[in-house]
């Protein structure tokens, strides 16, 4: 049975996670809905558009551009709740432990720059095309951040016996998965 504080404890970080999913969710479909309108005006205005062709599940010309303004959205809206939950930890009401999210500030550093330069690959691939080696290498040190963050596949929870992963299996089992994840 748990304590009254460590339940105290869950309750809090489950109402904090909540509430900064929401204001990170809320800030995205903002940001999203002012960007995308003048990304695909610019689309058309350029004559940006991607052609069908056998690779492709699209039966039309579709704007190249359109996913351009969901890695803005996502990152503003991720760094500025991070900001808000850094700044509300110096509150002398709020108790540190309340902000789960200001602790995994270097996760969160590393992977906003993984994003950022897949973001950036994609970009340029929409506007010039970017040969497919040059993406794969990009994925693969996109992943090498996350692990030098922390981040990585160390279990596999019991799945065929095995629970832990010794430190090079992990990284190249976490590796693998981040390209996958992303080309999937």
């Amino acid at each position: 049975m748990m304590t009254p504080c460590v339940l105290n404890f869950v309750n809090n970080l489950s109402t904090q996670w909540l509430i900064n999913g929401a204001l990170v969710l809320l800030i995205s479909v903002l940001v999203t809905g002012i960007l995308i309108p003048r990304i695909l005006l610019i689309s058309y205005r350029k004559n940006l558009f991607d052609m069908p062709d056998e690779r492709k599940i699209h039966k039309g010309t579709v704007p190249r551009l359109g996913g351009m303004a969901f890695m803005p959205a996502v990152v503003l809206s991720i760094a500025s709740v991070l900001g808000l939950n850094l700044i509300l930890q110096g509150s002398s009401s709020i108790t540190p432990d309340m902000f789960i999210f200001g602790k995994s500030t270097v996760e969160i550093c590393f992977g906003l720059c993984a994003l950022m330069m897949l973001y950036l690959v994609g970009l340029a691939d929409d506007l010039v095309g970017v040969k497919y080696r040059a993406k794969f290498v990009v994925q693969i040190f996109a992943a090498l951040l996350l692990i030098s963050s922390g981040l990585s596949v160390n279990s596999l929870g019991g799945f065929w016996g095995i629970y832990e992963l010794p430190g090079w299996i992990d990284v190249v089992l976490t590796i693998m998965v981040v390209v996958l994840v992303i080309n999937a």
